[in-house]
């Protein structure tokens, strides 16, 4: 091709905005408040603490079955 037909395209608009990362101050406050003895305490570090290793989003958590993890 003797030109570029994207030249001067403008890419798309993003409607989204970035989501940075916790700082590990931010991190350590999420999980203190989750310190406790019973199943949904235990739940819930669980569930902070798979989000912030692997960077799942929370509608990719709720949507995990037994057979993704195993």
């Amino acid at each position: 091709m003797p030109s570029d037909p994207l030249l001067g395209v403008k890419p798309p608009k993003m409607d989204r905005k970035v989501t940075h990362a916790l700082t590990d101050d931010q991190l350590k406050a999420l999980l203190k408040t989750c310190k406790g003895k019973t199943f949904r305490d235990r739940r819930d570090e669980a569930i902070i603490r798979l989000m912030a290793e692997t960077g799942l989003r929370a509608s990719e958590v709720v949507d995990l079955q037994i057979t993704d993890v195993t």
